[in-house]
C-alpha cells in the first residue's frame, strides 16, 4: 500500500487546475494522466478518502473534455494524441487509456451505486468516438500493441454497456491478431510477418504490454479456453527474457536506443498482470519467478513515486509513461495467485521467429541472439552473441559485427531518433541530463 500511495502521490502532487502536468515534457499527457483514475479509485476503494474519488471524477470530465473531433478526419479522439509529439502518444493509443478509464470509472459508480449527472452524456460520447473512431483503429492499426492498446477501451465499454457489436468486434481483433501470432508464440512490432524490414522486429519491452492487453481482451468477451495453449505459451516466451532477478534483459530489445540501461523494470506492470492471468485461468506458473518480479519492480519504485533505474545510464522515456502503466500492477490484485501452480518448467526453447534462443545449462541461463536486427550489441551480431546469466553475474560474448546490417540498425531506429526530440528523462534518481549523458558518451566513443 505503501508504494501504490507514493505512486499516486507522484500524480496527484502534479494535479493543478483539474489535470496532471508534467513539467519535464511541458504537456498535460491524455492517456497517461487518465490511467491515474484507476489508481485514485483504487485507492477510494481501499481507503474511503474522498480525496481519491474527486481526483478521479474531476480527472474523468477533464479527460471527457479533451474528446473532439480531429481536424484531419473529423472523427472524435482525445486530444492531443499524435498532434503533439511531446505528449508522447498517439491517437489509438489516448483513445484506448482514455476510453478505458472513463468506461472503468463509470463501471464503478455503478456497482457501488454513485450518481454522476454526466453518466448518459458520457455513455453516448464514447459510443460515437468507438463507432467513429476506435473501432477501425484497433483493428487496422498496423503497429500490433497500438492496436491492442485502443481494443482495452472497448473492452471496458463492452463491461459497461454490453453492446453486441462491440463483442463481435472484440472477437475479430483477437482472431486477427492471434494468427499473426508467430509459430514460437512471438509477435512482430507490426503486424507484417518478421523479415529483414526492423519494424517487423520482435520487442521484449512492447512483447509484455501485448499479451497483457489480449489477455484483458479474451476476458472480457470470456474466451479463456480458446486461447489458452497460445496465452501459456506466450508466458514462456516472456520469463524466457528475464534475467536471474526478474529485471527484462534490454540487450535482447530491437528498438535499443530507448534504453541506455543493461536492463528495464517498467513494464514489469504487464509480466505481473499476465502471470496472474494465466495462473488464475490456467492454474500454469511459477511463484518463484512470479515473486523476483513483483519484488524487483516494486523495489524500483523510489519514494517520489518514480520507477527509477539504479544505473547512471537513462531509460528515455518520460516517467509518466513509467508510473501510469502502473495501473496494470492494480489490476493484477483482483488476481490471487495460487501458489500450487508450479509447474512451469525451464526448457530449452527456440525462438526461431523471434530471432534468440535460450538453453539452460545446470545454474547457467544461455541467451543466444540469432538473427541481424538484434542490433542492441553491435551492428549485427549474426554469428551468434550469448548472454550468459550465471548466478551472481551476467556475461555477454559478443558476436561478430557484420557492417552491410549497419543499413538496418539506422533504419529501425531512426524512428526512435525522432522521438528523442521530445523525450524527457524524468527520473529524480537520474542527475544528470540527457545531453550531457550523450555528449559524454559521444566523447568517449571518439577517444
Amino acid at each position: 500500500m505503501d508504494k501504490i500511495k507514493q505512486v499516486a502521490n507522484f500524480f496527484e502532487n502534479r494535479y493543478q487546475n483539474n489535470d496532471i502536468y508534467c513539467e519535464a515534457c511541458n504537456i498535460h499527457h491524455t492517456g497517461r494522466n487518465a490511467y491515474s483514475i484507476g489508481l485514485f479509485l483504487y485507492l477510494f476503494e481501499q481507503t474511503e478518502d474522498e480525496k481519491y474519488f474527486n481526483l478521479a471524477y474531476e480527472l474523468s470530465k477533464t479527460t471527457m473534455a479533451k474528446l473532439q473531433p480531429d481536424p484531419i478526419h473529423g472523427a472524435l479522439i482525445f486530444f492531443p494524441g499524435n498532434h503533439s509529439g511531446a505528449n508522447q502518444s498517439n491517437s489509438v493509443m489516448d483513445a484506448g487509456m482514455c476510453t478505458d478509464m472513463i468506461s472503468s470509472f463509470l463501471s464503478y459508480c455503478e456497482k457501488n451505486s454513485i450518481e454522476i449527472e454526466e453518466r448518459d452524456e458520457w455513455i453516448d460520447k464514447l459510443a460515437q468516438h468507438i463507432d467513429e473512431y476506435l473501432a477501425d483503429a484497433s483493428l487496422n492499426k498496423t503497429v500490433i500493441n497500438q492496436r491492442l492498446w485502443g481494443l482495452t477501451g472497448i473492452s471496458s465499454f463492452y463491461r459497461l454497456k454490453q453492446r453486441n457489436k462491440d463483442k463481435l468486434h472484440i472477437e475479430k481483433v483477437l482472431e486477427k491478431t492471434f494468427k499473426e501470432q508467430n509459430d514460437d508464440f512471438s509477435f512482430g512490432y507490426t503486424d507484417k510477418k518478421i523479415d529483414k524490414d526492423p519494424s517487423t522486429y520482435f520487442s521484449v519491452y512492447y512483447y509484455s504490454r501485448l499479451i497483457a492487453y489480449l489477455c484483458f481482451a479474451v476476458e472480457s468477451v470470456n474466451l479463456q479456453n480458446k486461447y489458452k495453449e497460445k496465452l501459456i505459451n506466450s508466458l514462456n516466451l516472456m520469463y524466457d527474457c528475464l534475467d536471474n532477478e526478474g529485471k527484462k534483459i534490454m540487450d535482447i530489445e530491437t528498438k535499443k536506443l530507448f534504453f541506455q540501461a543493461s536492463y528495464e523494470v517498467e513494464s514489469l506492470s504487464h509480466d505481473i498482470y499476465v502471470s496472474k492471468f494465466i495462473n488464475h485461468y490456467y492454474h500454469y506458473g511459477s511463484k518463484e519467478i512470479f515473486d523476483k518480479i513483483s519484488n524487483i519492480y516494486l523495489k524500483h519504485i523510489d519514494d517520489n513515486g518514480v520507477n527509477s533505474n539504479y544505473e547512471n545510464k537513462p531509460n528515455l522515456l518520460c516517467s509518466f509513461i513509467d508510473n501510469s502503466d502502473f495501473i496494470w500492477y492494480i489490476r493484477s490484485l483482483d488476481f490471487q495467485y495460487q501458489e500450487n501452480s508450479e509447474n512451469y518448467s525451464k526448457e530449452n526453447r527456440d525462438y526461431l521467429d523471434a530471432g534468440f534462443k535460450v538453453e539452460y545449462k545446470n545454474d547457467s541461463k544461455i541467451i543466444t541472439l540469432q538473427n541481424m536486427y538484434y542490433t542492441s550489441i553491435g551492428w549485427g551480431g549474426k554469428t551468434a552473441t550469448q548472454i550468459i546469466l550465471e548466478k551472481d553475474k551476467q556475461i555477454i560474448i559478443k558476436g561478430h559485427n557484420n557492417f552491410y546490417d549497419l543499413k538496418y540498425m539506422l533504419k529501425r531506429n531512426y524512428g526512435d531518433i525522432k522521438n528523442m526530440i521530445y523525450t524527457s528523462q524524468y527520473n529524480l534518481k537520474y542527475k544528470q541530463k540527457r545531453v550531457e549523458y550523450f555528449l559524454q558518451k559521444g566523447i568517449k566513443w571518439l577517444s
